[in-house]
């Protein structure tokens, strides 16, 4: 008999509209730096990334979106993320403050 409370197979025909679906375990307290880090509630994109022309904007956060729908919180590497973005650690970090904060401006 399964137990009640595994995990279900993920559909990724469908939008995410659980935080705990991408983050991992719904165990991980995300409020309160649970085994993600303590995820900032507060947390958007630094007023230079919302300069950049819309079209940037929504190629970075749709790739961004599809990594951590692949691999969820955790295991999301931010090294081939930004190789399939084609851009480096120093920019990553001039348009974001974190994992985190980018997490935070998909949801």
């Amino acid at each position: 008999m399964a137990s009640p409370h595994a995990r279900q197979p993920r559909d990724f025909s469908q939008p995410f509209h659980d935080v705990n679906l991408l983050i991992g375990s719904p165990n991980k307290d995300i409020y309160t730096g649970g085994q993600t880090g303590g995820l900032k509630l507060d947390s958007m994109p630094l007023n230079r990334f919302l300069k950049l022309p819309l079209e940037e904007q929504e190629r970075v956060l749709s790739v961004a979106k599809k990594q951590f729908a692949l691999h969820g919180y955790d295991a999301m590497s931010l090294n081939l993320l930004l190789k399939e973005l084609d851009i480096s650690k120093g920019q990553f970090y001039y348009w974001f403050e974190d994992k985190a904060d980018l997490f935070l401006s998909i949801i």
